[in-house]
């Protein structure tokens, strides 16, 4: 699966260069953007061993995972005046605390009673790298173009009987490329209202949907503040096991460009 990713990242890279070569030769503005996003979480988790039990878990419900405020760094690559190439990583991390289950579990073949004490972990690493060409420009106001992103995921999610002394854990990878949309407007020059979505479904491998919407100002020239809203909803399946997340809600952030 990583060299799928890998393989991925590279044909996209190839593409941009192929696309952009002029531009690269310039002097692109290089913006580093952070963003802090305050989510909220919902899914469910399923994990086999080498039985064929395996319990369909409410990651709320069950496990009582809580909602948690995470990290979204960018960096983005304008290469001319139509398009630009951005990197983006973000951090996902959660964790449940339920002192008891109202019905049974069973997670990577160990049952979890009604009398055990359930702690939960869930992480995700997710990178991705987009490449925007907003071929549409009208009177540099309204902006309009194609989003075609590569993106990898490494998600791990952990449960320990507290009460047994017991823990299991599973990892999936995921990979897949993605196309979408990006659209900019710009009424004022200090002012820019975006909106982007992308989305891809692989099949008997899962699903991504990323969409995020919101308003970019520019006080002075090298510094941008942002505020908008995203909501992202993965599905990842690995054989029988499987993960489906939705995570979303509003973001600030700020942007310095170079």
């Amino acid at each position: 699966m990583r060299r799928r990713i890998a393989f991925i990242l590279f044909l996209v890279v190839v593409a941009v260069w192929a696309e952009s070569g002029a531009a690269w030769a310039g002097s692109p503005a290089v913006e580093l953007e952070g963003r802090y996003w305050i989510t909220s979480i919902s899914g469910n988790l399923q994990v086999y061993d080498s039985s064929s039990v395996a319990t369909d878990i409410d990651i709320k419900n069950d496990l009582k995972v809580g909602n948690k405020d995470v990290p979204d760094v960018r960096l983005i690559w304008h290469t001319g005046e139509s398009s630009w190439l951005r990197l983006a990583y973000t951090h996902l991390s959660y964790s449940g605390d339920n002192p008891s289950l109202v019905t049974p579990i069973v997670f990577n073949g160990h049952t979890y009673s009604t009398s055990s004490h359930v702690l939960s972990s869930l992480k995700v690493d997710y990178v991705s790298l987009d490449w925007a060409w907003q071929f549409i420009n009208i009177k540099n106001v309204v902006r309009l173009g194609t989003l075609m992103s590569a993106k990898g995921f490494w998600t791990s999610a952990s449960l320990d009987d507290a009460t047994a002394g017991v823990s299991e854990s599973k990892s999936i990878d995921f990979g897949l490329p993605t196309v979408g949309a990006r659209l900019d407007i710009n009424p004022l020059r200090l002012v820019d209202i975006f909106g982007e979505f992308s989305w891809m479904t692989a099949g008997k491998y899962g699903h991504l949907y990323d969409t995020e919407g919101g308003v970019k100002l520019t006080p002075v020239k090298y510094l941008s503040i942002l505020g908008g809203y995203r909501i992202f909803d993965l599905t990842a399946k690995d054989n029988s096991n499987f993960a489906g997340l939705k995570i979303q809600g509003p973001f600030l952030g700020a942007a310095l460009r170079f």
